[in-house]
């Protein structure tokens, strides 16, 4: 925020409003750098970006944060950009040597053994269990303002097939994808996105003025 301020102070640099970033220039002819303003932050109008600016002393608005892969979940609820609640959920889903999950499996080969029914019973189970840790945040996830995601398109879909009902539509305008690479989701990798989602990021494409930096 100081960062931001200095630079909007000074009188040689100029900027303009692309979508939710900023692009400074040292002058007319060359681009400096470009900040990106945090996922948690609503898109607003072109020529209001400055009280975007003036939002990112306040505290963000709730939000959940879904992670998926196949056999792992994490879910963490977020209240005044902290992580107040959260829930890890693994399931055995992926054929050992294959790396399949049984879903996928199924949908190609559509063949059931012993240790196929062991999956495709835990893959149900995996589903269930998310919704029904959601539905037990029902009375935080009414106040949530966004429900940040990643998952395999894959798998997507059975999340809102499952017996237990998904509390949120799956047209549900709140849910946004979350544009980063996601490793296996367990806590510690929850906090990180968490991070790189509250954070918005510099973008420097030539040199920063050194008395900018110390901001």
């Amino acid at each position: 925020m100081k960062f931001l301020k200095k630079i909007l102070e000074e009188k040689e640099i100029s900027y303009q409003r692309e979508g939710k970033k900023i692009i400074f220039y040292p002058n007319l002819d060359s681009k400096s750098f470009t900040f990106s303003f945090p996922h948690i932050l609503p898109h607003i109008k072109e020529d209001h970006f400055l009280d975007q600016i003036q939002r990112l002393n306040k505290k963000p608005d709730d939000f959940l944060i879904l992670l998926i892969q196949a056999g792992y979940a994490s879910l963490g609820y977020v209240r005044e950009g902290k992580l107040v609640l959260h829930k890890g959920i693994q399931k055995y889903m992926v054929r050992k040597k294959r790396g399949k999950s049984q879903l996928t499996y199924l949908n190609q080969k559509g063949k059931s053994r012993m240790g196929s029914r062991i999956r495709l019973r835990e893959s149900i189970e995996f589903f269930e269990e998310i919704n029904q840790k959601l539905i037990d945040w029902s009375g935080e996830l009414i106040k949530a303002k966004n429900l940040f995601y990643s998952c395999p398109i894959r798998l997507w879909p059975y999340l809102f097939k499952s017996k237990v009902k998904c509390p949120m539509q799956k047209n549900d305008i709140r849910w946004k994808k979350i544009p980063y690479d996601v490793h296996i989701p367990k806590l510690k990798e929850l906090k990180r996105i968490l991070f790189l989602i509250k954070s918005g990021k510099l973008y420097p494409v030539n040199q920063i003025p050194p008395d900018l930096m110390k901001f």
